[in-house]
């Protein structure tokens, strides 16, 4: 198992402050809340440089993703609060 490297390889990544689909790595559409979580509308963009960010964003993610069935449960020892943690074996 690899303690604390749970959200380590995800410090150096870009990815978008909003909710964000992506249609056909052409149109992004951004959904919208308040600082209380109230929905406030969305906003659609085919910008092709707001989309290639977003797609590169993603991509960059993904890259660094672990397989679920890599993953299990383990408490924290210092917070109480139970992180995914990367099974041993797991690259």
């Amino acid at each position: 198992m690899t303690e604390g490297r749970t959200r380590e390889p995800a410090s150096d990544l870009v990815l978008p402050g909003n909710d964000l689909w992506l249609f056909d790595g052409r149109v992004a559409k951004f959904g919208l809340f308040s600082g209380d979580g109230a929905f406030l509308g969305n906003v659609m963009s085919d910008d092709p440089e707001v989309v290639k960010r977003r797609v590169g964003a993603f991509e960059a993610g993904w890259q660094r993703a672990v397989p679920q069935q890599d993953f299990e449960l383990q408490r924290a020892r210092s917070h109480g609060s139970a992180p995914f943690v990367q099974r041993s074996g797991s690259p």
